[in-house]
């Protein structure tokens, strides 16, 4: 059959290909390595810039309905205006805060230093993060007169305690003030400041010693149904509403709306046009190898 004699004649073009090939192993060795180079350094960049660049926050659920919020483009959001945000807009079914924070843990062996993540109560539930084991922070969980409350990555709980589940309800020292471990976050969840990938999330009341929080980053949940413009309009109207005075004096806040994705928007068109030249680098590095196998077979 016509099947039958394409299937004979790949398999005998496939048999002559090997035998040359094995007749001429100095030359497929080359022609192999060379290919291998080009095409492995062009699979790495480009798994690196779309990990980086196109991926939402790893470990979340529904990731395609998550958005980044920012006051003045990428300027971090004043926490009252935050809280206002949060309770009276129309378009987003979660909004939760977090920022950075360097801490202090006592340990043994004197203090050390760590990488945190200052949240709001409903930040894990916002983005659909079980834990691992224990509970997540909850709104209960994030007044300034509670008590300490933190849960750890998972990555820190392997490294520090073995994975051992008795961590639960144990007591560590983060920045002077004792602190109970209520939950692991999931292996699979790194936080949404990557690529930090923080060591313990705190509730962000906790942090209130004195004076008020100065800002915070948002991250929310678009209802079903809502576009990214609708979310930015409704949160605009919200922001007009809370300016007091004449408008030179108090501008109105410019609310901007972003998918979330693994770079926050102010630094992902510097690493994208980074990423571009190493995609640019490694394609002629495979447009060589290509040219000098070219050259071996003439």
């Amino acid at each position: 059959s016509l099947n039958g004699g394409a299937v004979y004649t790949f398999l005998a073009d496939v048999r002559y290909g090997g035998c040359v090939l094995l007749r001429s192993l100095g030359f497929t060795f080359v022609a192999v390595a060379a290919l291998a180079i080009g095409i492995g350094a062009n699979l790495t960049i480009f798994g690196f810039a779309k990990e980086l660049l196109l991926s939402p926050p790893a470990g979340v659920a529904d990731p395609d309905r998550v958005v980044r919020v920012f006051t003045n483009r990428f300027s971090n959001t004043p926490y009252a205006n935050f809280e206002a945000y949060r309770d009276q807009n129309h378009t987003l079914v979660a909004l939760a805060a977090f920022r950075d924070e360097s801490m202090s843990l006592r340990g043994e062996g004197g203090p050390e230093q760590i990488f945190g993540l200052a949240v709001s109560g409903d930040y894990f539930n916002a983005l659909g993060v079980p834990p691992a084991i224990g509970r997540p922070i909850l709104p209960a969980d994030d007044r300034a007169d509670g008590s300490g409350v933190v849960v750890i990555s998972n990555r820190f709980w392997r490294l520090r305690w073995a994975a051992n589940p008795g961590v639960l309800g144990q007591t560590i020292t983060l920045n002077g003030r004792p602190a109970e471990i209520i939950g692991v976050a999931p292996s699979a969840f790194t936080g949404t400041l990557a690529p930090f990938m923080p060591d313990v999330f705190v509730p962000v009341t906790q942090l209130r010693h004195s004076g008020e929080i100065s800002s915070v980053q948002l991250i929310g949940r678009l209802r079903p149904g809502v576009a990214i413009g609708e979310a930015q309009a409704d949160l605009m109207t919200l922001a007009a509403a809370m300016v007091i005075g004449p408008a030179p004096d108090n501008p109105r806040p410019m609310i901007t709306v972003y998918w979330a994705r693994t770079l926050a928007p102010e630094i992902a068109m510097p690493a994208a046009v980074f990423t571009g030249v190493l995609l640019a680098v490694v394609g002629l590095v495979l447009l060589l190898a290509c040219v000098n196998i070219a050259n071996l077979l003439l």
